[in-house]
């Protein structure tokens, strides 16, 4: 019998997945803004929409070389800074 904490923690990570499933299945035609996501998740999120991503650091997107909005190339290269 499952407790109240796993099944908590179960929908918890549910929902997560639910939302990042939903962004990026986004038929994407612009930059994203990824600053302030996890560098996991922004590199997972860029790359489904087929940028090339090169980064340096760890923990979150505090810059990216290709500005949100602007008009998106497939194989293009981003460069995410982390920290």
């Amino acid at each position: 019998m499952q407790s109240v904490q796993a099944t908590y923690q179960f929908k918890k990570i549910d929902n997560q997945y639910k939302k990042y499933d939903k962004k990026i299945s986004k038929r994407y035609t612009i930059i994203p803004n990824v600053k302030g996501m996890t560098g996991m998740d922004a590199v997972a999120l860029l790359e489904n929409i087929g940028l090339k991503v090169r980064f340096s650091g760890t923990g979150k997107v505090t810059y990216q070389s290709l500005a949100k909005g602007q008009k998106l190339v497939k194989g293009s290269t981003i460069i995410l800074k982390l920290s």
